[in-house]
């Protein structure tokens, strides 16, 4: 299709997802219609809830530049949420964030962990919930989701500290004794 295309389009692609950019959106809308009949003759769908055009154009730079159009729109792609920002130097940047649903269900699976397992020995549970703690900053740790990560930090030392108080020789937990458990046992900072 890209020879019949009148301006520049490119595909980002991993496992069963996929992006494709257009430069013009008469491209885009175009390849919308082809796509479905094409998919169609292999026996394939497009997802009706994922797929959709967004105008995904750079904002126009310069002073006050955000206030005098109307702001791109943002999407949802591996988990992370893409939009626009400015950089330091007032330049338009693409910044990425965890979508609020990746990261709610994360934090849930690890206060349902802690529930499950605060029966092990801490030193059990510091090593397992450390594996898990840095498998998730290995695949959401990209530049600028800082304060996701640092959310879910928090959220995860917060879990933690919850079901070992609710231990029942741990009655008397409070959060000066559990520090002092942290910095024996140090969580993987983001």
């Amino acid at each position: 299709m890209k020879p019949r295309l009148k301006g520049k389009a490119f595909e980002v692609r991993y496992a069963d997802d996929a992006l494709l950019c257009f430069e013009r959106k008469e491209d885009a809308v175009r390849v919308m219609k082809v796509l479905t009949k094409r998919l169609a003759k292999y026996g394939l769908e497009v997802h009706g809830g994922k797929t959709r055009l967004v105008n995904f154009k750079k904002p126009p730079q310069g002073k006050d530049s955000y206030k005098q159009v109307k702001r791109p729109g943002t999407f949802g792609f591996l988990g992370f949420s893409h939009f626009w920002k400015t950089s330091r130097k007032r330049d338009p940047v693409i910044g990425r964030k965890t979508i609020s649903k990746k990261m709610t269900k994360a934090i849930r699976k690890i206060y349902d962990w802690c529930r499950k397992n605060r029966h092990k020995k801490i030193r059990e549970q510091f090593r397992q919930l450390k594996v898990k703690i840095k498998g998730h900053y290995n695949y959401f740790g990209i530049c600028g989701n800082a304060k996701s990560l640092e959310k879910f930090f928090l959220q995860s030392k917060r879990a933690w500290f919850k079901w070992l108080k609710r231990r029942s020789n741990r009655r008397d937990l409070y959060w000066d004794k559990f520090n002092r458990i942290l910095d024996y046992y140090r969580l993987p900072q983001p």
